[in-house]
């Protein structure tokens, strides 16, 4: 898990560092959206908190199962675990 969450920092990092070509890539995948647009949605699932949601992220995944769970959404409760 370690060597995974390792390198999906490093491309998270290097995706954030060169971000023209990260929407460049991430428009091969658009299907027709322009690149203004492109940028705006990218922008919206990496960034720092993609790299680092620090407390309050993993408070908000713990709340989410927990919730989840509560409404039956999920058949069993879910212990968190963060690499």
């Amino acid at each position: 898990m370690k060597q995974v969450s390792t390198m999906l920092h490093g491309s998270i990092a290097h995706a954030l560092n060169h971000r023209t070509d990260a929407v460049e890539y991430a428009q091969t995948f658009g299907r027709g959206l322009n690149k203004a647009d492109t940028d705006t949605f990218v922008g919206m699932y990496v960034n720092q908190l993609t790299l680092d949601y620090g407390v309050r992220g993993r408070a908000a995944l713990e709340r989410f199962f927990g919730e989840a769970y509560d409404k039956k959404l999920i058949p069993k409760k879910v212990q968190v675990e963060f690499v």
